[in-house]
């Protein structure tokens, strides 16, 4: 997540769609944006990558209206396709949570021993539009 205060924009980050990218350039090219933390009267909230829209939203409360908030999306079976690269060839040490640690070495193990056809049949992907809407199915 990246938000900028100055020019009211809030781009959210979703895993495999080149988000690294997208971030580093908003970081590079944007002075007034920051990475990764919310601000709002004084207090300084801590927000985490791949992070949903509701989320955020529940920190900023009535002050995320006035933001704009963009993504960019990726056809889901080349997103399928990345997810499968990165596990196979990463590293499940890269998070720093427990549950995020165990559940990235299940994940390498799985592609490791798998083949992408059958891999692809059992990997549950999180759906794109889970980070946009809220539990009532409203578009945030």
């Amino acid at each position: 997540m990246v938000i900028s205060y100055k020019h009211q924009y809030i781009y959210i980050d979703i895993p495999k769609t080149g988000c690294t990218a997208i971030q580093n350039y908003l970081l590079e090219n944007d002075e007034t944006c920051e990475q990764g933390w919310i601000e709002f009267e004084g207090k300084r909230t801590k927000i985490e990558s791949h992070t949903k829209t509701k989320e955020i939203r529940n920190v900023m409360g009535k002050r995320f209206d006035e933001f704009t908030v963009f993504t960019f999306i990726r056809h889901p079976k080349s997103r399928s396709v990345s997810a499968y690269f990165f596990y196979k060839n990463g590293s499940w040490a890269r998070s720093r949570y427990v549950t995020r640690n165990i559940m990235a070495k299940l994940n390498v193990f799985l592609t490791k021993m798998l083949p992408f056809s059958i891999w692809s049949l059992i990997k549950l992907e999180k759906r794109i539009t889970d980070y946009f809407y809220d539990d009532c199915g409203r578009e945030l």
